[in-house]
This record gives structure tokens, C-alpha cells and sequence, in this order.
């Protein structure tokens, strides 16, 4: 199961906290699913598109950590997937 089919099925933390869609049927929800999984990776790949361009002078890209000394690109390469659960569950409560 991906993750966003997870965060569409399982409660929230608070869910009190964020008005939620209940879909009508089993389709509508894979539906929401597939959508929020789709801007998801959408999301993160713009992110690393961004991450990957060179040259940026004085930022981050393939040829150093520019100004950057506690940053360098592995590490933004791992932040902006680490964001993919976040993104989804965004596309889901909208």
C-alpha cells in the first residue's frame, strides 16, 4: 500500500484538527489516491529538478554547497523526497 493510500485510510493524529472528504466509494477513494500520489511525485520531482540545476552561484547544485556549509546536494536530494508523505497528505486534506 503506498503511502498516500495510507494517509487516505488510516486517522490523522488529530482529526478533529483538519476537516477531512469522505469519498462516496471504493473508487473515489482510489481516485483521491491516485490524484494526491500523481501531485505528489510531482511535487518532489520540481524539487529535485530545481536541486539539480547548475550553475546556481552562491547555492547548492551539482558543482558544490555554493555559500552552504552545513548543506550539500545529497542532503537536499533526501529532503525534498522526505517531503513526498507530507505533499500527499496536503493533496488529500484539500
Amino acid at each position: 500500500m503506498s503511502r498516500c493510500a495510507t494517509l487516505a485510510i488510516s486517522p490523522l493524529t488529530n482529526p478533529s484538527a483538519v476537516p477531512r472528504f469522505e469519498p462516496a466509494t471504493p473508487h473515489d477513494t482510489r481516485a483521491r489516491i491516485a490524484r494526491a500520489t500523481a501531485l505528489a511525485d510531482g511535487a518532489v520531482q520540481a524539487l529535485v529538478d530545481e536541486a539539480l540545476l547548475t550553475p546556481k552561484p552562491a547555492l547548492v547544485d551539482q558543482r558544490g554547497p555554493g555559500a552552504h556549509h552545513d548543506l550539500d546536494l545529497g542532503r537536499l536530494l533526501r529532503s525534498a523526497r522526505a517531503l513526498r508523505a507530507a505533499f500527499c497528505a496536503m493533496a488529500l486534506a484539500a
